[in-house]
């Protein structure tokens, strides 16, 4: 294993989640371990649903 970075440990649903207030907008972060590239898609949609009201989402 490569340990240049660290690589987040908690599987979806359990994820990392940070907010960052700048001025009057709010940034959500979550972060997840994804076994697959259909696990990654299936976290981003889960995020993006879950945050619904969001002006935009990037990943």
């Amino acid at each position: 294993m490569d340990d240049r970075y660290p690589i987040p440990s908690p599987v979806w649903p359990d994820c990392h989640e940070t907010t960052l207030l700048v001025k009057r907008s709010r940034f959500l972060t979550h972060a997840a371990r994804a076994g697959s590239p259909a696990e990654a898609k299936a976290f981003i949609e889960a995020v993006s649903n879950k945050h619904a009201d969001a002006t935009h989402n990037c990943w």
